[in-house]
């Protein structure tokens, strides 16, 4: 969040309050991590995540490259 607040810092006020109100309006997130960093992003960004990850694994399934369970 530190470096949410530092990126913001130049924009004008009136961006800055865009910028907080939509983060505080935001009210479900869920924590991904990715190369050890943890990041919080709204659920139906992970969710699409999720289904994009599920496609793919299905596509390298009919590829053979991966081995059914």
């Amino acid at each position: 969040m530190s470096e949410v607040m530092e990126n913001i810092t130049n924009l004008s006020v009136e961006e800055q309050d865009k910028v907080l109100t939509k983060l505080a309006s935001i009210t479900n997130l869920e924590s991904i991590e990715v190369d050890g960093v943890v990041y919080h992003i709204p659920k139906p960004v992970s969710e699409l995540i999720d289904s994009i990850w599920l496609q793919l694994q299905d596509k390298r399934l009919k590829l053979g490259e991966i081995k059914k369970d």
